[in-house]
């Protein structure tokens, strides 16, 4: 089957993904070979995505592609073989989905948002949000610190609370900055950081920075 799912389309059928798609998606579905669960193939290229908390941002008309297989399960659904793709960004992985919360967890290789990130990260639900151990050869972390900072596009709604334990070969900032052998850990609460930690080398140099936002 063919369909194009616009808002309306996407409510109507109970997906509530407002906070990051915004515009038409056009989704072929069919059943496995098994019969036990469905195949979704999805053209984004229309829609307007947006990663909460990454500060990433794909504009609607740039080219990429969505697939995976949906497989019911006790409680919910498995969602395995995604595969996320576009020019210089995409990811493969699979998924949890629990009826009640949603996300439950994830399992994604092969992480990239802009050409040259290379990371792998696994992500489990908490009562507020999720939490997130992320390890990898490098990642362009300039659109984190925009979303964090308030000077990135942002969602303009409610975001979940964040709490990221991450080990980067070479996190790439702003002027082309790079702290080696990078070790962060970041907590977002509310949409706001409250608690940052930052270990590594900066032009060779040992770098340790802190930041923690107490009442």
């Amino acid at each position: 089957a063919r369909l194009s799912l616009d808002r309306g389309a996407r409510d109507r059928m109970g997906l509530n993904l407002d906070d990051i798609v915004e515009g038409r998606v056009d989704a072929q579905v069919s059943s496995l070979s098994d019969g036990a669960g469905q195949h979704y193939d999805l053209d984004l290229t229309p829609a307007r995505l947006t990663i909460p908390g990454l500060g990433w941002v794909k504009g609607a008309g740039v080219p990429a592609t969505l697939s995976f297989d949906l497989i019911p399960v006790e409680g919910g659904e498995r969602v395995e073989n995604v595969n996320f793709a576009g020019e210089g960004f995409g990811f493969s992985g699979s998924a949890l989905i629990d009826d009640a919360i949603g996300l439950a967890a994830a399992e994604i290789e092969r992480f990239a948002l802009r050409p040259g990130d290379s990371m792998r990260f696994s992500m489990k639900a908490t009562e507020a949000g999720y939490a997130i151990e992320a390890s990898g050869e490098a990642f362009d972390v300039r659109g984190v610190i925009s979303d964090a900072t308030g000077t990135g596009e942002g969602t303009g709604g409610e975001t979940p609370d964040i709490a990221v334990k991450a080990t980067i070969g070479q996190a790439i900032g702003f002027n082309g900055e790079v702290v080696s052998n990078a070790k962060v850990a970041l907590v977002i609460s509310n949409g706001e950081p409250t608690d940052l930690s930052v270990a590594g080398t900066l032009r060779g140099r040992p770098l340790r920075a802190t930041y923690r936002d107490t009442p």
